[in-house]
């Protein structure tokens, strides 16, 4: 069963502020991807952020220790 992924770009804010240190900013795109389509995968997640499927869960998993998620 293949679910259609629906090609969306990321928010446009990113140019307008300082990039900041990478985990701040693979998170902060987790947490908008999350709020925009909550009911990603972790396969589509770690694509759209361009990371591995392990780099995503353990980043989700730091995110819902955060109590973010």
């Amino acid at each position: 069963m293949n679910t259609p992924i629906i090609p969306v770009e990321p928010p446009s804010d990113r140019a307008a502020s300082p990039a900041p240190s990478a985990p701040a900013t693979m998170r902060d795109d987790l947490l908008r991807w999350l709020l925009r389509f909550p009911l990603l995968r972790v396969e589509e997640i770690a694509f759209l952020a361009g990371v591995s499927r392990s780099r995503a869960y353990a980043r989700l998993s730091a995110l819902q220790d955060q109590g973010l998620i």
